[in-house]
């Protein structure tokens, strides 16, 4: 049965049978076997795949982690720089990146591969000797697998807690104007899980009417900043937003270096994010040029002559649909697609809105001022 743990010397006190004491050191002369045995049931290679886990240290883990548990089992305190065994290993994987399920695998494996050596030395002979010490066993494994775990979860939160203020830090100054250093810039990335020459998807969002955890969720970091979350997330699709989420997002992930410009541009034009729902970027800065551009003229027809809004109103607004669609995919093809019509239709519209009004559709100036004037977004 187990008796009393010292926690200072790391010794469990049994009541030692000599045959018992025999079994131990039987066992002992077995290490190097164990530790292939345990290779061959955990496979490094299969288990840690890109994780910054190399064989060696699986090896002194194994290792170690056999020493220590036989010479608990033979009542022999333990040295020094085995006292600690438990913590540095979780603290070691955590920094390493190993997921904690795989750790506590690799632990039980371990035991698993001990327990296995005992059977075959006890054999049917020593067997009751063994089941006398099961407990015993057990006891210690769930107790090293204890402070392992509790380890691994007191460095996961501090490495995240330094991950959050690298983020937050960085970004405030970045966000405010100031330039980072290269280095600066590559640790934020690192930290963003993104590479520093990588593109970002970026939200300015209201807290408001949205719990936090779903506005935030499927974010990669936020930052709380001037009344807004500023959220941002390294993934090649959109992350999601709640249906009630009311903010601005770009309408393409932008490279990091940028970030700084856009969040300033998201909060000029969104202050005090008045607008329902969530918007583009980019439809806001042509609603911002269409106010204050168009905001000159009484009459947009003194830009664009009177022929195009003379017309009827089915065909004004096939037209600006076409443009619409134009303007948001850059080609011929990829309007007619959006708006599920032939390439031909298109540029049949695109020639009848030069006719109409002066301006090619096709000339990207000439399409910035067609899109202000004839309010397209």
């Amino acid at each position: 049965m187990l008796g009393s743990y010292d926690l200072e010397t790391q010794a469990v006190s049994l009541d030692l049978d000599p045959r018992w004491l025999e079994l131990v050191a039987e066992v002992q002369d077995r290490r190097v076997e164990l530790r292939d045995n345990f290779l061959r049931g955990f496979p490094v290679a299969e288990k840690y795949g890109d994780n910054a886990v190399a064989s060696a240290d699986v090896v002194e883990v194994v290792d170690d982690s056999l020493e220590m548990f036989l010479l608990q089992l033979a009542g022999t305190p333990l040295p020094e720089r085995l006292q600690s065994f438990p913590e540095r290993l979780g603290t070691r994987r955590a920094g390493q990146g190993v997921p904690e399920s795989l750790l506590l695998e690799g632990v039980r494996t371990n035991f698993a591969v001990l327990w296995e050596a005992f059977k075959q030395a006890a054999g049917e002979a020593e067997s009751e000797l063994l089941v006398a010490q099961v407990e015993t066993l057990i006891g210690l494994v769930e107790q090293q697998v204890s402070r392992v775990q509790r380890a691994y979860l007191t460095e996961s939160q501090r490495l995240s807690q330094d991950t959050r203020r690298t983020i937050d830090h960085a970004l405030a100054r970045f966000i405010t104007g100031d330039l980072l250093s290269q280095s600066e810039l590559t640790l934020l990335a690192e930290a963003l899980g993104a590479p520093s020459d990588g593109e970002l998807w970026v939200a300015l969002l209201s807290p408001s009417g949205v719990p936090l955890e779903r506005l935030l969720a499927p974010w990669r970091a936020s930052l709380s900043w001037q009344g807004v979350f500023v959220l941002l997330s390294p993934d090649h699709a959109q992350p999601d937003l709640p249906a009630e989420a009311r903010g601005v997002i770009t309408r393409h992930p932008a490279p990091l270096d940028r970030l700084p410009a856009l969040v300033r541009e998201m909060t000029r034009l969104t202050t005090p994010l008045q607008h329902s729902g969530v918007a583009y970027l980019d439809d806001l800065v042509l609603h911002s040029a269409h106010a204050s551009a168009a905001g000159h003229f009484d009459d947009p027809a003194s830009v664009l002559g009177r022929d195009f809004f003379e017309i009827r109103e089915v065909e004004q607004t096939r037209l600006r649909e076409t443009l619409r669609a134009f303007a948001e995919t850059g080609t011929v093809g990829g309007a007619a697609a959006l708006l599920f019509c032939h390439r031909n239709t298109v540029v049949t519209r695109m020639r009848r809105v030069e006719a109409l009004t002066g301006y090619n559709p096709l000339v990207p100036r000439q399409l910035a001022i067609l899109a202000v004037f004839l309010g397209l977004w």
